[in-house]
């Protein structure tokens, strides 16, 4: 018998990997989708990875360059995020004038990730309440849906960003106590986590979202029948 020592392994790129653009940004590698050509298309957000930037995994390794990406509209200075009164991005759903529904971005791969997952496709209904899961690069949490249509104003480098109609990801209790004491020793996803699919937690899963946003005690994620028609 001969025994031999190796150095640890890396795993190979899969969904829920974290990524990095030319633009010095990361984030997580959603998922993986198939073009009507057969192109091999990685999802992550929009804020991660912006047409033409290249991107890479924590090896550095090269997967491929971003193409596609939704231009995300800006607040100006004074306007308060009440999609109420501000007008209905048109396409519905889309970015603009004023109002954020995406923020998704398509990398053209070089090749398929070595390790891929079985999904039974995208969910066509969601209920507030209904448990998910959250495959982050930072962290793989189980969360609650909380509000199905929630309205909020993000800031990133010194602009805000008003979005309507996410999906509020809340922490899921643990340690079997309920309310407020339960979330306490749960978690969220952070920002690394951007890009993220959220999946059901039924067998397979069903692709219920795309993580992009958090204030530290909630989550939000576009719908992914959106991201799809997208």
């Amino acid at each position: 018998m001969r025994v031999e020592e190796r150095p640890e392994a890396t795993l190979a790129f899969a969904p829920g990997d974290k990524i990095f653009t030319s633009q010095g940004r990361s984030g997580t590698y959603g998922g993986t989708l198939t073009g009507q050509t057969n192109t091999i298309y990685g999802m992550t957000c929009a804020h991660v990875a912006e047409t033409n930037d290249t991107v890479s995994d924590r090896r550095g390794t090269h997967l491929g360059t971003c193409k596609y990406h939704t231009e995300l509209a800006t607040l100006g200075h004074g306007i308060i995020c009440d999609p109420m009164n501000l007008p209905m991005p048109n396409p519905h759903p889309g970015n603009g004038p004023s109002v954020n529904m995406l923020d998704l971005s398509l990398i053209e791969l070089v090749e398929a990730p070595a390790t891929a997952r079985a999904l039974s496709g995208v969910a066509t209904s969601l209920t507030s309440g209904q448990d998910v899961m959250v495959e982050g690069a930072n962290n793989q949490v189980g969360c609650r849906l909380g509000s199905l249509a929630i309205s909020y104003g993000f800031r990133s480098s010194g602009m805000t960003y008003c979005f309507r109609d996410s999906i509020e990801l809340k922490p899921k209790p643990k340690l079997g106590l309920g309310g407020a004491l339960g979330t306490i020793f749960s978690s969220l996803p952070t920002q690394g986590d951007s890009g993220a699919w959220v999946l059901t937690n039924d067998t397979p899963p069903a692709w219920a979202g795309v993580f992009f946003g958090e204030d530290s005690q909630r989550g939000f994620c576009i719908r992914a029948s959106w991201a799809h028609e997208w």
